[in-house]
């Protein structure tokens, strides 16, 4: 028996709710895991354009309802020493907030700054920035950054726990943030040889 609109709609909501309890889930066993030092790490040289990659066509659907614009620097063509699965899990955090929090018919950029010795990864976003009172708690766990009360969705770690991730592989991560005009979040990860891959 075809279900009713107002099933369907039921049906929908749980459906985003239960997708969502996942999410906050695996979030925050991952954390578990990250401040345990549980986390197994498998380092190898990785080719970072074909990550981003990647990743830019998971997000394009959520940046498609925001009509969000993307403007991803060419492939470096270098090889990061990093774990790649994690990897994509930190770049896939920074870019869903980048458009989460973006406004909308925004910009998204991604943009590579190659160092002696790392390469820099930087994802933009031409959104509403973050206040300098929630500026201190961005690393904070369960910090959705005043954001509680809106309808976006968050459980407040992927921050730390994307942090954790770049510090264990040898990295480091940053952001400069002014308000109205946008935030930057970028990290650094070392070099490896394109021989090594």
């Amino acid at each position: 028996m075809p279900l009713r609109s107002q099933q369907a709609e039921s049906l929908d909501h749980i459906m985003v709710a239960s997708k969502h309890l996942l999410t906050l889930v695996n979030q925050v066993l991952d954390l578990a895991k990250v401040e345990s030092g549980h986390l197994d790490l498998t380092l190898k040289p990785t080719n970072i354009g074909a990550i981003v990659a990647d990743c830019i066509s998971l997000v394009d659907t959520l940046a498609k309802q925001k009509q969000i614009k993307f403007v991803i620097a060419d492939d470096p063509a270098v090889f990061v020493y990093a774990d790649p699965m994690r990897l994509k899990q930190i770049l896939i955090n920074l870019l869903s907030n980048a458009i989460k929090y973006n406004r909308q018919e925004g910009r998204l950029m991604l943009e590579y700054k190659k160092q002696a010795d790392s390469l820099r990864v930087l994802v933009i976003d031409t959104g509403p920035g973050i206040s300098h009172e929630n500026q201190r708690l961005l690393f904070s766990s369960f910090s959705r950054l005043g954001q509680e009360n809106s309808t976006t969705e968050g459980s407040g770690v992927g921050l730390v726990i994307t942090k954790k991730l770049i510090e264990a592989m040898g990295g480091r991560i940053g952001y400069q943030s002014k308000e109205q005009l946008g935030s930057t979040f970028w990290f650094e990860l070392p070099l490896a040889s394109n021989a090594e891959s």
